[in-house]
């Protein structure tokens, strides 16, 4: 509730804030994965990973749309969380 709260309430502010760097990283990938765009090397605004987690959560982004809601947040939370498990441990 709150990574949807503030991403409408104060958007530049940094996704670290609420995500790890692995998350923010894998989740820049999981968006961008037919794309050349490489992972930055600083954390994204908290406005973009909104916008990625809304988009990871079957967010449809139309014009009459407005920003994700808490479910798509959600549910774009847990899918990135599944793909992160399915990492192998690197320790």
């Amino acid at each position: 509730m709150a990574i949807t709260y503030l991403g409408r309430r104060v958007p530049d502010i940094s996704c670290d804030l609420f995500l790890a760097e692995d998350e923010w990283k894998m989740l820049h990938r999981i968006i961008h994965k037919n794309s050349k765009k490489k992972v930055p090397k600083k954390p994204y605004s908290l406005a973009e990973a909104v916008s990625y987690l809304g988009e990871l959560g079957s967010y449809k982004r139309a014009p009459s749309d407005g920003p994700p809601g808490l479910k798509s947040i959600w549910k774009g939370l847990f899918k990135l969380y599944e793909f992160l498990a399915m990492l192998p441990d690197l320790e």
